[in-house]
């Protein structure tokens, strides 16, 4: 079964980058791991890359589509899909960090 970067049934982006907020919690391989994974295993017809790789980060997160310019006519995930993602992505900027 091949995996395309866009959802073939709704003519819509699949993959995105996630950029975790600026921090040094966000930092812990680990956690990006984690992050990664959870949102596979939430939304399983996306595929993730979550990395602190670039040179700007934010206060919360930042998630962008992956755009393949050889398929001109997928678009851009519809509102919501974003929404959904914000909704599950919050949980970890919540979350109390673990004490040492």
């Amino acid at each position: 079964m091949a995996i395309y970067p866009y959802d073939i049934e709704n003519e819509e982006c699949s993959e995105f980058v996630v950029v975790p907020p600026e921090g040094a919690r966000f930092d812990d391989p680990l956690l990006q791991k984690q992050i990664e994974d959870d949102l596979h295993r939430e939304f399983p017809n996306r595929r993730f890359t979550v990395t602190t790789a670039g040179k700007k980060r934010f206060k919360d997160f930042f998630v962008a589509p992956v755009i393949d310019g050889n398929h001109p006519l997928v678009g851009m995930p519809m509102i919501d899909t974003f929404w959904d993602f914000a909704v599950f992505l919050h949980r970890y900027v919540s979350r109390e960090p673990p004490r040492q």
